[in-house]
């Protein structure tokens, strides 16, 4: 995980299980852009409470680490 956000190690977890469980559940039910779309907002929705006080910027950062750590599992 990228040095920037140590914290979010304890996020990935989550975000694994979440990218993991969309597969499962609707892989060829929904478009991969759908999957794509309902992951990015739980993940957005997952990280918000400890980064809605925080730069917009550094939160996004964050988000696009995770969603490209799961993607890539």
């Amino acid at each position: 995980m990228d040095n920037q956000f140590p914290e979010a190690e304890f996020f990935a977890p989550k975000v694994e299980a979440a990218w993991s469980a969309l597969q499962l559940q609707y892989a060829g039910r929904i478009s991969e852009s759908e999957i794509d779309h309902l992951f990015a907002c739980f993940v957005m929705g997952l990280t918000t409470p400890d980064y809605a006080e925080q730069e917009p910027t550094l939160h996004f950062e964050l988000c696009r680490a995770l969603v490209a750590r799961a993607v890539c599992i």
